[in-house]
């Protein structure tokens, strides 16, 4: 069994950390108010930014997930979270240097700015224009380059119970798509963003990247359809529907899963059917 550390242990390294205490791994999970941190998770309180509070760090760990969350949506958090935040849990493993442990990274496909519904992968060129995409990309070159073995995985749109905006969003006509091209979503369900991080510690050869996707990229407009009608809603009502502009991406991209099906990993919810047929089950109950 492994000693595992998750650097930012909010809802998705909370349910992570159960699971692989569970399963008889020891994990430690840090934030700044490790409260709300469960057990059999030890919870240790320390913020990344705040380079004096890592000493709480155990050692001689065999994983690292970093799963940090910014407290906003602007650069100067980014910045803080994603960049400094690793910056400065690389700087201090690095003084120690009495562990060579694993780094398992968490980003985003938001890396990818492809908007011309272009198949994407681990080898597809990275050129975000948007302030996310650019922080996350920089701090994913930070662990690349440390001297700390790394893979980074970069997952599409997460989606599961508790995370249901898209579907207030079809509720409410605050969605933008087009009848006339297809503008791909990529998604994964929260149950197989947990079984991919669990997956992976059991894999011998790890990548470098892997993006983690489920096995169908789907065009907005036919996923709005398909939720709106789970939903009741009147399909003209869709059609005839003054959406919201302001809702629109720049991205437009198809991303593939190949790598991470490679590894034997397989899905839970291969596609948004699975995956929102459940949510919407349980909502209308």
């Amino acid at each position: 069994m492994s000693r595992i550390l998750i650097a930012g242990c909010g809802d998705i390294g909370t349910r992570l950390g159960c699971r692989l205490a569970n399963e008889g791994h020891t994990v430690w999970g840090l934030r700044r108010n490790p409260e709300a941190i469960p057990p059999p998770i030890i919870a240790l309180r320390a913020d990344l930014s705040c380079p004096e509070t890592l000493h709480v760090i155990p050692e001689q760990l065999d994983w690292i997930y970093i799963i940090l969350t910014a407290d906003g949506f602007d650069d100067d958090s980014y910045k803080t979270t994603y960049v400094d935040g690793t910056r400065n849990l690389l700087d201090f493993l690095g003084n120690r240097k009495s562990t060579s442990p694993r780094i398992l990274f968490i980003s985003s496909t938001g890396v990818y700015q492809q908007s011309q519904g272009e198949l994407v992968d681990e080898d597809s060129p990275t050129s975000p224009v948007s302030f996310s995409g650019r922080r996350l990309l920089e701090a994913e070159q930070l662990v690349a380059e440390s001297w700390i073995p790394s893979t980074c995985i970069r997952f599409a749109g997460i989606y599961g119970p508790g995370r249901t905006r898209f579907i207030e969003r079809v509720r409410n006509l605050r969605v933008w798509f087009s009848t006339e091209y297809p503008t791909y979503r990529n998604l994964i369900h929260i149950e197989d963003v947990i079984g991919i991080l669990t997956h992976l510690v059991t894999h011998s050869a790890l990548e470098p990247i892997y993006v983690g996707t489920d096995n169908e990229p789907v065009d907005t407009y036919k996923l709005v359809c398909w939720i709106a009608e789970k939903l009741g809603m009147p399909a003209d009502e869709i059609k005839s529907a003054n959406l919201d502009e302001g809702a629109r991406r720049g991205t437009n991209k198809r991303c593939s899963n190949k790598k991470i099906s490679g590894t034997g990993y397989r899905f839970r919810y291969p596609s948004y059917r699975e995956g929102y047929s459940e949510i919407l089950d349980a909502m209308n109950h």
